[in-house]
């Protein structure tokens, strides 16, 4: 029987197109192959990646929610024998066979990231897991740059992976300007805007600075202060609009009491620029 390779170049042909998205280098123009970015899709794609990037973050180990470091204090040098203890896996009493066929591939999903070398990370693995991270971090931020934990991430990476201040400033500009760009969009969503928001109040961090050498450009104050204004606006026009026409009550409920306490958040931040802004007579 033949091979079928006219079934197969269709498929290879959507791949390598995709895969030349992916690696293209952004200042060689935008791409945005089976236009995944910034649509619904990409959002779901970017929240799925978030596991991904937590483990690799981590380097395979599995860290709760209440943990306080995200370092191993314990662990010796990079390349001396550690002996990994694995907690014993939580019992669960048996139940109908749907039940059980959840947890069995929830503890698959848990053994795939789990770290089981008796070694330690050396520095090369170190190296290899932050490139990876990077990677995943960037493509997941492309797909959905209204996401503010992922955009809150890649502007603590820019600035923590930058070799100078000069420089770390520069790429938190371009990353804050970008999530701007993308909340004040025609049709950008409510967290879109959100994350604008915060993206403004993270270069007004930079910029009002006690200690900074250079003064900031009051004319850039004010105009970042309009950006502010303008984000915070949107989301209120679009967070009675979705009362109006009922679809906030689609939303599901976790995801509205996120939106409802980063929106409280900011606009305490918000008040707070204001009193310095009003203090220098920038803002009424």
């Amino acid at each position: 029987m033949p091979f079928p390779y006219p079934r197969l170049a269709l498929p290879a042909a959507l791949l390598c197109w995709l895969a030349v998205g992916v690696c293209a280098d952004p200042a060689q123009g935008h791409r945005n192959p089976l236009a995944l970015q910034r649509s619904a899709y990409g959002s779901l794609v970017a929240r799925l990646m978030k596991d991904s990037l937590h483990s690799y973050w981590h380097g395979g180990r599995k860290e709760k929610a209440g943990d306080s470091a995200h370092e191993d204090h314990d662990a010796p040098p990079a390349g001396k024998l550690k002996l990994l203890r694995p907690p014993p896996s939580p019992s669960h009493e048996h139940g109908p066979w749907m039940e059980e066929a959840t947890h069995w591939l929830a503890d698959l999903d848990d053994k795939r990231t789990e770290r089981n070398s008796a070694f330690a990370t050396s520095a090369a693995h170190r190296r290899f897991l932050n490139a990876a991270a990077d990677w995943r971090l960037r493509l997941a931020y492309d797909f959905d740059p209204g996401d503010a934990a992922l955009y809150e991430i890649a502007h603590f990476t820019a600035m923590s992976r930058a070799p100078s201040p000069e420089a770390a400033r520069e790429a938190a500009q371009q990353l804050a300007q970008h999530t701007i760009d993308h909340a004040l969009a025609p049709q950008s969503g409510l967290g879109d805007a959100l994350t604008g928001a915060g993206a403004v109040i993270n270069l007004f961090n930079d910029q009002l600075q006690p200690d900074r050498p250079i003064l900031p450009d009051p004319d850039r104050l004010r105009s970042n202060w309009k950006v502010l204004q303008t984000c915070l606006a949107r989301y209120h026009a679009l967070r009675e609009q979705a009362d109006s026409e009922g679809w906030w009550e689609e939303i599901p409920e976790i995801r509205r009491q996120e939106i409802e306490s980063y929106a409280a958040f900011l606009t305490k931040i918000t008040d707070t620029i204001h009193q310095q802004l009003a203090k220098k007579a920038l803002v009424p």
